[in-house]
């Protein structure tokens, strides 16, 4: 019976510890917004905008075309970085620019916001907290948990 109790208190003390393990990537979304400030700051950003959502872009490049809208084909040349400025994609490195659907979850959430917010023409700088992006799971081998993305983009086309 000893026994029995005995083993049941370690089952039940590792669970609590369990539930209390953090992610191996501990940036709370306030600490990713702190981050995207030093960033900003150390980059000398201008005209910073933070949306609702939190994510924060500044237009490098004002466009004169039509602003994208849901259910539009828009193509885009981007490379993504990561606050480190460590580049994990380019659409520039394939030689090819990258063409999606706006708005119906093909592309991160910071993608549909973002872009939708640019005219045909303009370039930007995308900053992306992890909510934004790829959250928790991460992505591949160079995206970890809650990082935040920064996103030079370039909208190219927009066809409805």
């Amino acid at each position: 019976m000893i026994k029995r109790i005995s083993l049941l208190l370690l089952v039940v003390i590792g669970l609590v510890t369990l539930g209390c393990k953090k992610d191996d990537d501990p940036l709370t979304l306030q600490e990713q917004y702190d981050a995207i400030d030093k960033y900003i700051k150390k980059n000398d950003l201008k005209n910073v905008q933070t949306t609702a959502s939190g994510l924060r872009y500044t237009i490098t490049r004002e466009g004169t075309g039509a602003f994208p809208r849901v259910n539009d084909v828009v193509t885009v040349n981007y490379e993504g970085k990561l606050l480190s400025g460590k580049k994990f994609d380019s659409s520039y490195d394939s030689g090819e620019p990258y063409k999606f659907t706006l708005g119906v979850g093909k592309v991160i959430k910071g993608w549909d916001e973002g872009v939708a917010l640019l005219p045909v023409g303009s370039e930007a700088i995308l900053l992306i907290p992890s909510n934004l992006g790829y959250g928790t799971r991460g992505f591949g081998d160079d995206i970890g948990s809650n990082q935040v993305l920064v996103f030079k983009i370039e909208v190219l086309d927009s066809k409805r």
